[in-house]
């Protein structure tokens, strides 16, 4: 993977590289407003891109990295492409094998660059994570993503939203140890214990939610929801100065603040450009604002900054 990529790369357990900053569709719908991200986070230097079989848009995001990587001369090895599988009730495995066929048809590549077990059980059920039957299925899925891996149709294998007891039952059965653990992560939820089991593992912590979009959702004081759906921190802070508020992007503080905790995510913003053309990886004048620091202290991260920099 190029050295320029935007915020640079990190090498996972196995040896591959991973893009720092990446942008996540879950929520971006249709084919123009696929096309449209797409387009403006290439251009401005992301090289992730992270779908699941759960978010129907693998296939636009295919049609879209198809015809922006042609255009601007971007080569597939350049790319990191991230899709996940679910963990269903029954034939776990069978249904993880044809998930990444499909994913594989719908992204229009011959290999995908990660793939994550979306949830450590079926989404649908309700069913309590201990029973067995979701145990056996995490095994299965699990067991069939390491058999693709190895097939090379799959690079790096990971897991999402699982908590240290899916980890801890995971390390107990697998051949590869995840690369990644993708959950969510922000101001008010911090998971501490969960980022030390994973770096303690050699597992990477990739984050979404920076902005506080799952936990608080509409109701939480301090969110407002946007036409694409992204959420932006508007009262976190109290007691700032009324013109310290306004003077900073909303989500940039958050951004910053998750940056400040050695954190590295995965961004789905409506406004790629505007947002990093004032923060980029290493802005050491951002992570140093009072603002940022205000928020590190009232939510129990202090910032690493000297660490992150010299690790970016």
């Amino acid at each position: 993977m190029s050295s320029d990529v935007l915020g640079g790369t990190k090498k996972l357990n196995d040896g591959n590289e991973i893009p720092m900053i990446g942008l996540g569709i879950s929520r971006i719908v249709g084919q123009e407003s696929v096309d449209t991200s797409v387009s403006a986070a290439l251009e401005a230097g992301y090289r992730l891109f992270d779908t699941a079989e759960l978010y129907a848009n693998e296939a636009e995001l295919g049609a879209a990295l198809e015809t922006h990587m042609t255009r601007l001369g971007i080569k597939r090895p350049e790319v990191f492409i991230t899709t996940k599988v679910q963990t269903k009730d029954g034939d776990a495995a069978n249904w993880a094998e044809r998930s990444v066929m499909e994913s594989l048809d719908k992204l229009r590549i011959e290999y995908i660059d990660l793939v994550l077990v979306h949830f450590p059980r079926d989404r649908y059920t309700g069913d309590d994570d201990a029973f067995e039957v979701n145990k056996q299925g995490r095994k299965d899925v699990w067991q069939k993503l390491e058999e693709l891996k190895e097939r090379g149709l799959i690079k790096s294998i990971g897991v999402s939203n699982y908590e240290v007891y899916h980890l801890v039952e995971l390390l107990e059965y697998a051949k590869h140890i995840p690369t990644v653990n993708q959950f969510e992560f922000h101001p008010y939820f911090t998971r501490q214990t969960l980022v030390h089991y994973c770096e303690q593992n050699g597992i990477f912590v990739q984050v979404r939610s920076v902005s506080l979009f799952y936990r608080l959702g509409q109701e939480a004081r301090g969110i407002e929801r946007t036409m694409l759906g992204v959420t932006r921190l508007t009262q976190v802070r109290e007691g700032l100065r009324s013109s310290e508020l306004r003077r900073r992007s909303k989500i940039r503080d958050a951004v910053a603040w998750a940056k400040s905790s050695k954190i590295r995510s995965r961004f789905k913003f409506f406004r790629i450009l505007q947002a990093f053309s004032s923060l980029l990886w290493g802005n050491k004048e951002i992570l140093n604002e009072p603002v940022v620091q205000q928020l590190s202290n009232k939510f129990g991260v202090t910032p690493q900054v000297s660490e992150m920099l010299s690790s970016a």
